[in-house]
This record gives C-alpha cells, structure tokens and sequence, in this order.
C-alpha cells in the first residue's frame, strides 16, 4: 500500500468490501422496484448506478 494513503487512513480492502455492500444493496433494490408498475425510470436510476460502483470496484487494487 501507498504511504500516503496510508496516512490517511484508506484501506482499500475495507473500501472493497463497502462496495460490494452497496452493490448489494442495490441489487435487492433492483429486485423490489423491478416488481412494481411503471418503474423503468427507478430501474435505469439503479443499474446506472450499480455500474457505477462495479467501475470503483475495478479501480481498487485487489
């Protein structure tokens, strides 16, 4: 790990791991909205910002 962010206090596992709870999150989101009618927009709102997070995901070091 990086020095500086270790100075400040970045963990980049326990950043992965707060991703992944949101990613979570969102999925069981997407699964109560899906059952509701009309809710495309409130779908599209979620799977934006599902990707997202999967691109933060990818961005932290493994």
């Amino acid at each position: 790990m990086d020095h500086g962010t270790a100075n400040l206090g970045f963990d980049p596992i326990a950043m992965h791991h707060d991703v992944l709870i949101e990613i979570g999150r969102v999925d069981m989101a997407l699964e109560v909205v899906s059952q509701r009618a009309n809710a495309e927009p409130e779908i599209a709102k979620l799977c934006e910002r599902r990707a997202k997070l999967e691109a933060v995901l990818g961005r932290l070091p493994s």
